[in-house]
């Protein structure tokens, strides 16, 4: 095998990884340096803010360590080096800020690693592959296998990582630092609507999105155009870009520039989860059975149709640009379709619109007497809010034994915001004699089925209180 240098080759490794590699000896337990004459690299961390370069020459090997700023990226200087000798002359440390902790620890840290590297593509016989490579635009992102061990691929473009960055006022945050890309962007925002979309035609996809976002947002160039920016942004969608490919599916969920269409929202959050975006796998969580219930509904399904109409209700506030007024009056259709069937989830999603005011005029009479038709059913939902009103006597006449009355047979029968409340209830006397043992037992429960990280700290703050006196709070002041 040819040992050619590897004249600027970048890496990119995650955090984990680097702590394998600073843990890596050699086999009599000593770090050798495998690097030869006229090595070099660089290697980005992609959690961390920090990026390393290895240059070497005849009798030394410097690690340069460089930090990440979100302003002021490509810094000619470099934060720290490190400096080991081929004699037997000790490590040299260099002069730089930015960086805590003792320098040379971080130093010998980084040099561990970047051994330890240089050791594995040797003994991979893989040096030779990443000579050719160009670091402004190119680089290998190293990842565990299934085996655990190491694998390196080469990467390009926008299949670089985002990577963490120092913030102007502290902390760090994700984003992508390519020069490359950059530079490309500040020229393309200096083109004219006509230049962005001669590239756009030519099958340039960061104009094609360039574009759709100037029709959806509106700027100096263009208007909102809701039609335009779906043809753009689907442009760029069919040229595999993930982000397009979620807008896509969120154009057709919303109905914004083309005609509304769940079968097609799901393929395209579809694609986009699988090209890694996280945030289309949640939405199809949420609204991924939205074509099929509303097959049923147009059946006459009245849970189906309840089911579309929370469905639409939740749809209402994503994407300001679309608005939320059709969503909801749509969600009003299809809520009362299901009400006149005396559907419970039906009842509640139409009394929330008429106390809130989504598709229809606030009507507060209307929506209590609603909440009442579904309490007459065992509706959870509807028997939880109808409580929480004679509670605090809104729309009501206040009965505290009332409503503790109702939220506890919505808690039993599992509905999670009930439970959390009837804890309250228990904890502060409510409707009933304060009880702290039996508040902590409904939180706990509530906590199985709903996402509540202030619900988590009121469980560690009181249950040790519940656990001395369970009567704790029968004198507990009751919450305004």
């Amino acid at each position: 095998m040819s040992e050619k240098i590897l004249v600027g080759t970048r890496f990119f490794i995650h955090d984990e990884i680097n702590q394998v590699l600073f843990n890596f000896e050699g086999e009599d337990g000593s770090i050798r340096i495998p690097f030869i004459t006229g090595d070099s690299f660089c290697v980005d961390i992609i959690e961390q803010p920090f990026h390393y370069k290895v240059v070497t020459d005849d009798e030394c090997v410097r690690i340069e360590i460089y930090i990440r700023r979100e302003i002021g990226i490509f810094e000619d200087e470099p934060n720290l080096t490190y400096t080991v000798f081929n004699d037997d002359r000790e490590p040299e440390v260099g002069e730089g800020g930015g960086i805590g902790g003792d320098p040379g620890q971080i130093g010998s840290l980084f040099f561990k690693a970047s051994c330890a590297l240089r050791g594995l593509l040797k003994e991979m016989g893989m040096i030779s592959e990443f000579t050719e490579l160009d670091p402004d635009t190119e680089g290998i992102l190293v990842t565990h296998d299934d085996d655990g061990g190491l694998t390196f691929n080469k990467v390009d473009g926008k299949k670089r990582p985002a990577m963490a960055c120092t913030t102007l006022f502290g902390g760090i945050q994700m984003k992508r630092p390519y020069i490359d890309e950059i530079s490309d962007a500040w020229a393309k925002d200096m083109m004219s609507l006509d230049e962005k979309v001669e590239l756009a035609e030519d099958g340039d996809t960061d104009s094609m999105k360039s574009l759709a976002n100037s029709y959806l947002n509106g700027d100096s160039d263009a208007e909102e155009d809701p039609e335009k920016a779906a043809y753009w942004m689907e442009k760029a969608a069919d040229a595999d870009d993930s982000e397009s490919q979620f807008n896509m599916g969120l154009f057709y969920a919303k109905g914004y520039g083309v005609k509304r269409d769940f079968v097609r929202m799901i393929e395209w959050m579809r694609k986009a989860s699988e090209n890694g975006e996280e945030d289309a796998e949640r939405f199809l969580e949420k609204f991924g059975t939205m074509a099929d219930e509303l097959k049923k509904a147009e059946n006459g399904d009245a849970q189906a149709q309840a089911e579309v109409a929370e469905g639409l209700m939740k749809l209402g506030p994503i994407m300001d640009q679309a608005g939320s007024e059709e969503d909801y009056k749509e969600s009003v259709k299809w809520a009362e379709k299901a009400a006149e069937q005396s559907n419970g989830l039906g009842l509640w999603i139409l009394a929330l619109a008429y106390e809130h005011g989504r598709g229809v005029a606030i009507n507060t009479k209307k929506a209590t007497e609603l909440y009442q038709k579904g309490a007459d059913i065992n509706d959870p939902r509807c028997l939880h809010n109808l409580g929480c009103q004679y509670l605090s006597g809104e729309n009501v006449k206040k009965d505290a034994h009332k409503g503790f009355a109702m939220i506890k047979q919505a808690a039993e029968q599992g509905y999670g915001l009930a439970m959390r409340d009837l804890g309250m209830c228990y904890q502060f006397a409510k409707g009933t004699p304060g009880n702290m043992l039996k508040a902590v037992e409904w939180y706990e429960k509530a906590l199985e089925v709903l996402d509540d990280p202030d619900l988590i700290q009121r469980v560690m703050a009181f249950k040790p209180l519940a656990d001395i006196d369970p009567h704790f709070a029968e004198d507990y002041p009751e919450e305004d």
